[in-house]
């Protein structure tokens, strides 16, 4: 099984998401986990974001920007959106209905907004805008636990 998580840029939220449900499952799952944008500008993951990740015992420095093509959605066996602009994006490009990440974890129709869409002011206002991105990756983490746990016990399915 492939299970495929989609964002923006691939380096906050999909990002977070791959590398924590990877790091839930632990090796020998026989889940594979991956992740892509839908922007093609190339950026990195920011320092600080590695720094945080680090910190919860998951390496994201050698994470790969992906860009999502039809032929990278076509691999994923379960695509998973961050938000509903993801979703749009997807069924308008390619035609495939995407659930949202809280719905898949949790059952609820939320989005995970991007630091943009809640801090406006983020390119100036550093200190809310990395107190977001953490309380963001602390949520997809918890997600990921519970995305991990149902995935053991059978609970997800994939079509």
């Amino acid at each position: 099984m492939v299970i495929m998580f989609i964002c923006t840029g691939n380096i906050f939220r999909s990002m977070s998401a791959e590398h924590g449900l990877r790091h839930h499952l632990g090796q020998g799952s026989g889940v594979e986990v991956c992740s892509a944008g839908t922007d093609r500008t190339p950026r990195a993951v920011h320092p600080r974001l590695i720094a945080y990740m680090s910190t919860k015992g998951i390496d994201v420095g050698g994470h790969k920007q992906t860009v999502l093509t039809k032929s990278v959605l076509a691999g994923a066996d379960l695509a998973v959106a961050m938000g509903r602009d993801h979703q749009e994006w997807v069924r308008g490009r390619f035609g495939r209905e995407l659930p949202l990440f809280n719905q898949v974890c949790y059952g609820r129709d939320e989005p995970i907004p991007d630091v943009w869409e809640v801090i406006p002011d983020w390119e100036t206002n550093q200190a809310a805008a990395f107190r977001y991105l953490e309380g963001v990756i602390d949520d997809i983490l918890a997600g990921t636990a519970v995305l991990a746990e149902k995935l053991r016990q059978g609970a997800i399915e994939v079509g």
